[in-house]
């Protein structure tokens, strides 16, 4: 029986130590690759949070974060169907009397810093600083004979009737509009000219 030499020894124990690596690496590939599951993970989630940061800071469009009471004020203005009249305006200023101005009158009435306050936070509800500043056009989808689609905007007449203002020091954001009115802003500017109409009325 013949006796391995040294040399032989040596390149047999070589070999099993390969083998032992490679019988690990599988191991630390699927080690590797879960590693790099989490980092994408958290890469997204990151990403994510980013957006939303973002788009929470689109919503406030550049209105100051921390203010005075009475540096917040509101002016709503509408006009009722006949431009040959002039509009009816509440003024919520920040200091000072609020005012109704309606049929050649200026009413003046109370409204309390926190009314404002609620006002500012419905209009944040229906995202106000996200709305276009003007209603002005409308876009019209129109079939032509050859079955091809075109979309054109159309301009609106009564476009600039209403509006609705708001002031934060000096920062300043009005949306206006007329039919093509936002639902909730609409509903919203009714709702204070019904209490202004109640408050300047009981004075």
């Amino acid at each position: 029986m013949r006796v391995p030499g040294a040399a032989e020894r040596n390149t047999d124990a070589a070999s099993r130590a390969d083998a032992d690596r490679r019988a690990v690496r599988p191991g630390r590939a699927a080690g590797r690759l879960a590693s790099h599951a989490v980092l994408v993970a958290f890469s997204s989630w990151c990403l994510a949070a980013g957006d939303a940061a973002q788009q929470d800071q689109a919503m406030t469009a550049a209105a100051p974060s921390r203010f005075r009471a009475d540096e917040l004020g509101l002016r709503l203005s509408r006009q009722n169907g006949n431009a040959a009249y002039a509009p009816r305006v509440v003024s919520l200023p920040g200091t000072g009397d609020a005012t109704l101005e309606a049929d050649g009158r200026k009413l003046p009435f109370r409204f309390e810093s926190r009314d404002r306050v609620a006002l500012l936070n419905e209009l944040y509800r229906i995202r106000f600083f996200d709305l276009p500043t003007q209603y002005s056009t409308r876009p019209s989808a129109r079939l032509s004979d050859d079955g091809s689609v075109d979309t054109i905007r159309r301009q609106l007449s009564d476009a600039n009737v209403n509006s609705v203002c708001v002031s934060i020091a000096a920062f300043e954001r009005c949306v206006h509009y007329g039919s093509e009115a936002p639902l909730e802003l609409d509903r919203l500017a009714q709702r204070v000219f019904a209490q202004a109409e109640v408050l300047a009325g009981g004075r």
